[in-house]
């Protein structure tokens, strides 16, 4: 039982790592277009 609600929670972490990288992937993306727009 223990083991089960241990691998729960490493998924569950992992899955919020994902998010975190892909909120943040996307907020450099967003800023090296902007910055782009405006050199051009």
């Amino acid at each position: 039982m223990r083991n089960v609600m241990e691998e729960k929670c490493t998924a569950q972490y992992i899955w919020s790592n994902i998010h975190r990288i892909e909120m943040e992937r996307r907020r450099t993306m967003f800023f090296f277009s902007s910055l782009i727009f405006f050199l051009i």
